[in-house]
């Protein structure tokens, strides 16, 4: 009888190890690997979070800073034509913000992207969203031709069947009523980084102007201050937001009621900045709290953050 006990005991606990071993496998077998993680992590479709209505009509020009980090994306809306300026970082879901924003606004194609240059916080979503939209056409600024991250991004463009126009004197260009100046670096040889190599855009729409000043530094900024010489509407600063020893002279050159900065939480603007901006009254806008949305009729302009 003891025997058969412990027989029967025997049998038991090794049904139980088996089944127990099965579940493991089988658990295993479901679970993400390193390799197919990734696999799912593409799957994912990242949802809108941005709720704000594009205008699309004759003589509106919406402007959509989006909220990328420390990185820069800013979409320009018009009656017939949509531009980008610059897309983001690579690996910081940038393009699925940007690619989500413009399915919610049935955004299928681009009639330009302009790269402000080609640092990675500029360019890194750009492979992601020529994939889903059709961009007729890249801007960028011509430099370092032979350059690794330069000659990257050349082949993606070529790739993507978009024409590229490198811009190596100021040009003026219009989409509907708005009109763009670009403003390339006057002699790149004499800049050390490649942040003094952005465009510089110089935007009328009406009787509104707005200066984007891409990534550039005290180097540059002394050329493009005595290079652009008119008062700005709307400025958004340049680099963002980092603060140098000129900042007073050049808000006071190009006096804006409005200035938009692209930081984050967790790399935000100086108090001193902030402090300086209040004294002069200029309202300001920063990524780090939101998006940031710009409305202009041709007279009016009606900023708003989501």
């Amino acid at each position: 009888m003891k025997r058969l006990l412990s027989l029967m005991l025997i049998c038991t606990i090794g049904i139980f190890t088996l089944c127990m071993c099965t579940a493991c496998q089988s658990k295993d077998d479901t679970a993400p690997t390193e390799s197919n993680s990734a696999a799912v992590e593409s799957t994912v479709i990242f949802e809108n979070e941005l709720f704000y209505e594009l205008k699309k009509e004759a003589g509106t020009l919406d402007v959509v800073m989006f909220r990328v980090g420390n990185a820069d994306a800013i979409l320009f809306s018009t009656e017939n034509c949509t531009l980008l300026l610059d897309t983001g970082e690579k690996n910081d879901f940038d393009a699925d913000k940007i690619l989500a924003y413009c399915a919610s606004q049935n955004i299928t194609a681009l009639d330009a992207v302009i790269v402000s240059n080609v640092l990675t916080d500029n360019i890194g979503g750009y492979e992601k969203i020529c994939k889903e939209l059709a961009v007729t056409e890249v801007i960028a600024p011509f430099y370092n031709a032979t350059g690794h991250r330069y000659t990257k991004f050349l082949r993606t463009v070529l790739a993507s069947g978009a024409a590229l126009t490198n811009i190596s004197e100021v040009t003026a260009r219009t989409w509907d009523d708005v009109s763009i100046t670009f403003y390339p670096a006057a002699n790149p040889v004499v800049y050390d980084t490649e942040e003094d190599m952005s465009l510089v855009l110089a935007l009328t729409h009406g009787d509104n102007t707005m200066l984007f000043c891409g990534n550039i530094r005290e180097p540059r900024i002394a050329e493009v201050t005595e290079t652009i010489t008119d008062t700005f509407d709307v400025v958004k600063l340049p680099d963002h937001g980092f603060f140098f020893d000129g900042m007073d002279a050049f808000l006071d050159q190009y006096a804006p009621q409005y200035v938009m900065i692209s930081d984050s939480a967790k790399n935000s603007v100086t108090y001193d900045l902030l402090s300086m901006l209040a004294d002069k009254n200029i309202t300001y806008y920063r990524t780090a709290d939101a998006y940031i949305c710009a409305r202009s009729d041709g007279k009016k302009l009606t900023f708003t953050q989501n």
